[in-house]
């Protein structure tokens, strides 16, 4: 597999046209949510990102109640859902609008890269590759920095210790949904012959908790187990490490449902707990929203998958 990881080396070319298309919208819109955010940029005084941000913000705020409450199947038309998708859509066009404004910004395609994989993670569309962009911004965000960009440059690409080494702890974010959406789109797609790109997750991983270890609801705890807990046992899986920080997650955040999730997905379904898996899959899919805004829609997809791995039953061993 290919181990050059960032979007200047491979990019997907239907990636490449969604968000040629988004740009067009934003273009085709322009006076209603370029105009908001704009707005935000000229109200913020010492920070002009600060105010843009939370205007993007504004457009998921729901709340959203009734979005992945419901049993019915993947891809069952539902207004929620609809409505879900189209705010999330609006988002993303306000935040690259502000991301034409600020690109050096690691704040901007940090949220390009949440919005990207919560959208992943809410609706799976066989015309979208969400995770794969989500994980190309947050490594360009990485790679815009210009040591990193040196190091790289002498890695043909790879991402090791050396490279993130010098990362700020400004991009702890970029760090994180990199290592986030990289693990779900290797661990989706089978991760056996994927050895060199599990190294540079985990090193993403890694990196993030050392820099920000209390970011974001355990974001950086998270991020880590799940680079952890994809690699499988013939690769050197490390159970323990990697239940050990998706415990992290959990615990700085106990109401993010994703991080339970992975717990039952990646630890109790490998070690063959099947009493675990079933208990907090099940907590998982009846739990309530208790969250708005991006957090809820992250809730709701996490909901959305519980409920997909219980329909799917325990896995086999071989499965791992």
């Amino acid at each position: 597999m290919c181990v050059r990881c960032f979007p200047q080396y491979h990019e997907s070319p239907s990636q490449s046209a969604v968000l040629r298309l988004l740009l067009g919208i934003v273009v085709a819109i322009g006076l209603s949510t370029i105009g908001a955010c704009r707005l935000g940029v000229r109200r913020a005084d010492r920070d002009p990102v600060v105010g843009a941000l939370a205007r993007c913000d504004a457009i998921v705020a729901g709340p959203w109640k009734g979005l992945g409450s419901s049993a019915a199947p993947a891809g069952t038309p539902d207004d929620a859902l609809t409505a879900a998708l189209r705010a999330l859509d609006a988002h993303l066009l306000c935040l690259l609008v502000l991301h034409d404004a600020h690109q050096a910004d690691s704040r901007v395609s940090a949220g390009i890269a949440r919005a990207l994989y919560t959208r992943a993670l809410v609706a799976s569309e066989p015309n979208r590759d969400d995770l794969y962009t989500s994980r190309s911004w947050a490594l360009q965000c990485l790679a815009q920095r210009p040591g990193v960009a040196g190091r790289l440059a002498q890695t043909g690409g790879r991402i090791t210790r050396w490279v993130v080494a010098i990362v700020p702890p400004e991009d702890a974010r970029c760090l994180a949904w990199g290592a986030i959406a990289w693990s779900e789109w290797l661990y989706q797609r089978g991760v056996v012959g994927a050895a060199l790109d599990l190294d540079s997750v985990e090193t993403l991983g890694q990196r993030a908790v050392e820099l920000a270890p209390d970011l974001d609801r355990g974001l950086s705890h998270l991020a880590l187990g799940l680079s952890l807990g994809i690699r499988p046992a013939v690769l050197g899986r490390d159970a323990d490490a990697a239940g050990a920080a998706l415990n992290l997650a959990r615990q700085q955040a106990s109401d993010r449902l994703i991080a339970a999730v992975a717990m039952a997905e990646l630890v109790y379904g490998p070690a063959g707990d099947a009493t675990a898996w079933r208990r907090t899959l099940t907590a998982v899919a009846d739990a309530r929203a208790s969250t708005q805004g991006l957090g809820a829609l992250e809730d709701a997809g996490a909901r959305r998958r519980a409920r997909e791995l219980l329909s799917a039953g325990f896995p086999q061993p071989s499965r791992w």
